[in-house]
């Protein structure tokens, strides 16, 4: 890996491959550098100068963006070294909003805070049902509207209140 804060040079393979890869990925996850940048717990700046090889990161921030982007562990350090990024193991912890954006159902910006609860129970339940495919995406779709509607109108009376 690329030491952080020192850069690459500029048309270097490793260079292209990590942000060709990355660009890749965020498509297959539908997901904008922005929500990856956020997630990250990094700057869009700072991730478009790591996309374009100006500069490396630390092995915590390549942890975080794998993390993100659902590869495997080591997976920027196999890009760089000419390998392929490995696809995580998706048994971890989700969110109701992981699984709308899997499904298609939502888009990272359509989310907000009442669909970041990870293993929601009830989520869990409507995905083990024995129905149709289109009916569970449906429940989670009601599901993730109805605690849209209970967060807003939660967060409308604490402002009342104030």
């Amino acid at each position: 890996m690329f030491p952080e804060g020192q850069p690459m040079a500029r048309e270097t393979p490793a260079r292209t491959r990590l942000g060709d890869a990355m660009a890749k990925r965020a498509i297959e996850l539908r997901l904008r550098w922005e929500t990856i940048a956020k997630r990250a717990g990094i700057s869009v700046a700072h991730l478009r100068n790591i996309r374009a090889g100006l500069v490396g990161a630390s092995d915590v921030v390549y942890a975080q963006l794998e993390e993100v982007l659902q590869w495997a562990p080591g997976s920027i350090a196999a890009i760089q070294e000419g390998g392929e990024p490995a696809v995580a193991n998706q048994t971890g912890p989700r969110t109701l909003g992981d699984l709308l954006i899997e499904r298609g159902l939502a888009r990272p910006e359509d989310l907000n805070l009442s669909d970041e609860i990870v293993n929601d129970p009830v989520a869990r339940e409507i995905l083990e049902l024995d129905t149709s495919e289109e009916t569970r995406n449906r429940l989670l779709v009601i599901y993730a509207n109805m605690r849209r509607n209970v967060f807003e109108t939660v967060l409308e009376e604490k402002r009342r209140k104030r």
